[in-house]
């Protein structure tokens, strides 16, 4: 017996150390065969009268063994998908009922977000030069196809219904840039016929001109960035009345009915304030420092912020925040708005020994102090190509970045109303989606995980939110993630976001390009 025991103890010794290093699987199967073949051997020296017997037994131990690297991957948890499309799609915007995505052959489509069926597909020519960006713009229930200040100029920029893709109106003049809208009220800058640059007020519906104004391109781009494709939606706009119209005093600023065009008020604010709109307030951005082409990372600049109810331009409050420097070169210092977490709150790290809760509502403040050794870290942040991440927030609730000796990479859930936070929690990168778990909406991350035979999957991971009534009775505790499953395409997905209250997959595959590789799409996948 000591042939069959020491066989025995070999083949589970290869399996272990397939296990153990992270070997391919056939190095499992060969322990397997080994397993196989030394119970094979000790039946035939048995002689026993139910040979035949322990031969079967022996062979589906040695086939449920083997088996193992092929049944390891069915059983792991898998997240549920709704429904998939083969194809080089990619998810650019979305309304509550329809998804929009864009094919390498540049076809729009329009899928109910529901059950994928498509609803129906427009032709989205390219930009002259190389551009790489897609001129299409969601504002409503309403896509723009083709405007673009870069566009062709023999080229038509259409405005097609998202439900249904008819045609609602078109324009020669494709060389227009969306800004914002109202819902009703669509509010582009173009070529002024005479030089220079105009804005025009565009009926959604019709296409049909309701005002037009001159003014510098940019002028009124301080309003809330797009998401997920989508035009920002805002009554008002926002520019400073132009130099030489006010004798030696700062031209005051002036806010812009976007239904009208009309000027319905003007705020005296010094030069160097940085206006943003947040529903019907004026907020109002000014640093307080001498100058500051002398600030430098690691720097604090105390800021004032004075909110103006609209459209009258009354004040309304007035409150002083530090900004650490990256947070004001991010925004205030380039003349962009400053991110307002779930519509009514703002934050300020300063040093990130505390944080500031800015509610714009009424202009208070709350102060969040984090554990000892822990620190805020700038929000929000640039990503690699020149945009700004902005912290996850929802509902009255956000998750903010933290340094932390004791964590690689560490975030924290934040109270925004009671100006609390819980313990830090070390996730994989950043939130990518939002998920709804027992009614409530909770940050998503991808999290790329190891499993046997070194397999590499992704998975998506989300906050334990059993007992809790919103995600900021977290704070004080520490939260714990929970796995929502593996992504459809292992290790090739990628996370793009949430559309229409569904979370969005891509799954990729890598293609020669040159020297190097690319990432091309395979796969379009929306969650339940």
């Amino acid at each position: 017996m000591a042939g069959p025991i020491t066989g025995a103890v070999v083949g589970a010794l290869i399996c272990a150390l397939a296990l153990w290093r992270g070997w391919p699987p056939v190095i499992w199967w060969i322990g397997s065969a080994v397993i196989l073949l030394t119970l094979m051997l000790a039946v035939a020296r048995s002689g026993t009268e139910r040979r035949g017997r322990w031969t079967a037994i022996a062979v589906a131990a040695g086939v449920a063994v083997a088996a193992v690297p092929l049944v390891e991957p069915l059983l792991r948890p898998r997240a549920a998908v709704a429904w998939s499309a083969r194809g080089t799609e990619e998810p650019l915007a979305a309304t509550e009922t329809h998804l929009l995505t864009l094919d390498a052959d540049r076809v729009l489509r329009a899928r109910d977000i529901g059950n994928g069926t498509v609803a129906w597909e427009h032709d989205v020519a390219e930009l002259p030069n190389d551009v790489e960006e897609v001129p299409v713009t969601v504002a409503g229930d309403v896509v723009i196809v083709g405007a673009h200040e870069l566009a062709d100029p023999a080229a038509e920029a259409v405005a097609l219904e998202i439900a249904t893709g008819d045609q609602l109106w078109s324009s020669s003049d494709s060389e227009m840039t969306p800004i914002a809208h109202d819902g009703d009220t669509l509010v582009v800058t173009a070529r002024a016929a005479g030089g220079g640059d105009a804005y025009h007020g565009i009926d959604l519906a019709t296409g049909d001109e309701r005002w037009s104004s001159s003014g510098d391109a940019g002028a009124w781009r301080n309003v809330p960035p797009r998401t997920n494709g989508g035009l920002p939606r805002t009554p008002w706009l926002v520019d400073r009345v132009p130099a030489g119209t006010g004798g030696d005093e700062p031209p005051p600023l002036r806010v812009t009915s976007v239904e009208t065009g009309e000027v319905v008020a003007t705020v005296a604010e010094p030069r160097s304030s940085v206006p943003q709109v947040v529903g019907d307030r004026l907020l109002a951005h000014e640093p307080l420092v001498a100058d500051g082409h002398d600030l430098r990372e690691g720097d604090v600049v105390r800021s004032r912020v004075a909110a103006y109810d609209l459209p009258e331009g009354t004040p309304a409050w007035d409150a002083t925040i530090d900004l650490a420097f990256q947070e004001w070169d991010l925004s205030v210092g380039r003349g962009t708005p400053m991110p307002v977490l779930d519509g009514r709150h703002l934050l300020a790290v300063g040093d990130g020994a505390d944080l500031t809760v800015l509610d714009v509502s009424d202009g208070s403040t709350g102060r969040v102090v984090p554990p000892q050794g822990a620190t805020f870290l700038p929000a929000p942040t640039a990503t690699l190509f020149g945009g700004l991440r902005q912290p996850w927030a929802h509902d009255g609730a956000a998750v903010v970045d933290v340094e932390h000796p004791g964590l690689p990479r560490a975030e924290a859930v934040l109270d925004l109303d009671e100006a609390r936070m819980s313990e830090p929690f070390s996730p994989q990168g950043s939130p990518l989606a939002t998920v709804r778990t027992g009614g409530i909406s909770s940050p998503a991350w991808q999290q790329e995980r190891t499993g046997l035979f070194d397999r590499e999957y992704t998975g998506l991971s989300t906050l334990d939110v059993t007992d809790v009534d919103t995600l900021g009775q977290l704070a004080g505790s520490t939260p714990e993630l929970v796995d929502l499953g593996n992504l459809p395409g292992g290790s090739a997905a990628e996370v793009r976001g949430t559309f229409a209250g569904r979370v969005v997959v891509v799954v990729t595959e890598h293609v020669p390009d040159g020297e190097d590789q690319s990432a091309r799409p395979v796969e379009l996948a929306v969650l339940e």
